[in-house]
């Protein structure tokens, strides 16, 4: 697994966050998670609803008080439990950017924008050149004398960046910053954010419930699930050797077939379930117990699995019978749906849109899948 480097901007150890509901029900969304972001590292925070991103990030900004652990900023602790320091988030010298934009609407954006350097005291003359270089460098040069309610939202979210950029905090907290903008608007600002973040150099954590922002955006993701780490990595290593079948399903989409080791060796192991066997490569059982008998998961992407006639008799292969279900143009490619062994269901991605016609609905055809692209994780109910 990839460390963060040294001298961390953000250092956090053994978080706990706790809520007590009516009733007495207790929940922890932080439940001893520590984490580092280096210099110039963005991590993003990747997970469904209710997983505890959000509550970390609001941990790490000082609108949350942990119950246990310890948060470093810069090389300066602001929250330890056992030494009972906790500096509120003005203390904190970090930005943040939040979901709902968070403008003052009585405010013009400049004075939004320079609102964090008048907090800050800094020079009333430099003020004015600051605002007015770092909106353009967000794109909204000639807006300044316009309020919030004056423009789209798309504006509004990259004022909200500029207003959190302003002040040079070398640490910045994004909360699904691009989650209230449309799709091609989004798209625009994850590539404007990354060139930004190159060029500045902050460092900081990004949450989103989106793949595509974590992908791009973080150097290494971290895939939460109910309050702790299940996953933290770079975002292709998170993508193509995911540790569990949670990862697997959450990031992209994944075919996970049940299924238990037959034999291993030095060479790999010998897979099989209802869907056939398949040799799979050693880097494949990192994250799983390599003894016989072992029940596992295995999990493949569906632009690695191809379609044929015959099975394959490439060195390295493996080729499963399979029957066509059913075709979904997707756009990019169309997902062929097919039934292997035992039910066993699994998609795959055709890129090639002529190929479809030789593989109509109810024939018979194999899966070809390469062993140094099967990843197993450990074992689940079918």
């Amino acid at each position: 697994m990839v460390t963060a480097a040294k001298s961390p901007r953000i250092e956090i150890t053994n978080l706990v966050k706790r809520y007590r509901r009516e009733g007495g029900a207790s929940i922890t969304p932080v439940n001893d998670i520590s984490l580092e972001v280096a210099a110039d590292e963005l991590v993003a925070l990747l997970g469904p609803s209710g997983c505890g991103k959000t509550t970390l990030l609001r941990c790490v900004a000082g609108l949350e008080r942990p119950d246990e652990g310890e948060i470093v900023i810069d090389g300066k602790v602001v929250f330890s439990a056992k030494r009972g320091i906790y500096l509120p988030a003005e203390q904190r010298e970090l930005s943040m950017v939040f979901q709902s934009y968070a403008l003052w609407p009585h405010m013009t954006v400049a004075q939004n924008v320079a609102y964090p350097l008048q907090s800050r005291r800094a020079p009333a003359g430099d003020i004015g050149a600051r605002v007015s270089k770092v909106l353009a460098m967000v794109g909204v040069a000639g807006l300044e004398q316009q309020y919030p309610s004056q423009i789209s939202g798309g504006q509004q979210q990259r004022v909200a960046l500029a207003r959190a950029l302003v002040s040079g905090s070398s640490v910045v907290l994004f909360d699904e910053p691009l989650s209230n903008v449309d799709a091609q608007v989004r798209a625009q600002l994850r590539f404007e954010l990354q060139a930004m973040q190159r060029s500045l150099g902050f460092s900081g954590l990004y949450v989103t419930h989106d793949q595509t922002e974590a992908m791009e955006l973080g150097h290494r993701v971290a895939v939460l699930n109910a309050g702790v780490v299940a996953a933290l990595d770079t975002p292709r290593n998170v993508y193509n050797k995911p540790p569990s079948d949670y990862v697997a399903r959450f990031v992209g989409v994944a075919n996970i077939w049940p299924g238990s080791i037959a034999a291993s060796g030095p060479e790999g192991a010998m897979v099989e379930g209802a869907f056939g066997r398949i040799a799979v490569a050693p880097a494949a059982l990192a994250n799983v117990e390599a003894s016989a008998g072992q029940r596992v998961g295995v999990v493949t992407r569906p632009e690695n699995l191809r379609l044929s006639h015959a099975a394959s008799e490439e060195a390295g292969c493996a080729s499963l019978p399979a029957r066509i279900v059913t075709q979904m143009f997707s756009g990019a490619h169309t997902e062929v749906v097919v039934e292997l062994g035992g039910g066993v269901l699994a998609t795959v991605w055709v890129q090639d849109q002529s190929r479809l016609e030789a593989f109509p609905v109810g024939l018979d055809a194999f899966v070809t899948i390469a062993q140094q692209q099967v990843v197993l994780v450990p074992g689940t109910a079918p």
